[in-house]
C-alpha cells in the first residue's frame, strides 16, 4: 500500500491495527532512499503474496496524517508493526532485499492466516497456504539394566 495522500494515511492507519506491517517512511528528495528503492521493491515483489507480513510506504509529507504519528529521525526508515504497536526498526544492516525481509520475518507473529491487499481502495482478504503438519518423530529410550551382585562384584575386583 501506498500512501501518497491523507486518505491513504487514514486508512493505513485502520489497517495497522491488525496483523503484522512492515511500513517504509520516504522522502522523494532523499538520496538514500532513491539507492534503496530498488531494493525495497524486491521485497514488496516478493513478499506481496506470501500473506504473513503486510507491506506499506509512506511518503514522508503525509507522515503527520497517521493516527499515530511514528518518530522518525531520519529517512529512509522502516519499522515493523504487531497489531498496531511498533514492535522493531530495522537497525544498521545494509539495505538490501535479504536482510529487509529478514528483518520482516524476523519481527513477525507470523499467527495471521490472511494477508490484506488493497485494490482500487477496497479492502480484500486474500488467504494463505495453511501450515503443514509434520509427522512427530518418535524417540525410543534405552532402558539400563540394574546391576545385579554378580556384575558389582566383576566391577570392584577390576578397581581394586
Amino acid at each position: 500500500m501506498k500512501v501518497v495522500s491523507p486518505d491513504d494515511a487514514s486508512n493505513l492507519s485502520n489497517l495497522l491495527k491488525d496483523g503484522d506491517w512492515m511500513v517504509l517512511y520516504y522522502a522523494e528528495w532523499c538520496g538514500h532512499c532513491k539507492t534503496m528503492k530498488p531494493e525495497w521493491e524486491k521485497v514488496v515483489s516478493k513478499m506481496k503474496d506470501t500473506g504473513k507480513v503486510n507491506l506499506a510506504e509512506v511518503e514522508s509529507g503525509y507522515i503527520d496524517h497517521l493516527k499515530d504519528k511514528p518518530q522518525i529521525e531520519g529517512y529512509p526508515t522502516i519499522k515493523m508493526y504487531n497489531s498496531g504497536k511498533e514492535v522493531a526498526k530495522f537497525g544498521n544492516e545494509e539495505r538490501i532485499a535479504d536482510n529487509i525481509e529478514r528483518f520482516a520475518m524476523t519481527n513477525s507473529n507470523k499467527k495471521e492466516n490472511n494477508t490484506k491487499l488493497l485494490v482500487n481502495g477496497l479492502e480484500k482478504m486474500k488467504p494463505t497456504k495453511k501450515p503443514t503438519k509434520k509427522p512427530i518423530k518418535k524417540t525410543v529410550k534405552k532402558t539400563v539394566k540394574k546391576p545385579t551382585k554378580k556384575t558389582v562384584k566383576k566391577h570392584t575386583k577390576k578397581h581394586n
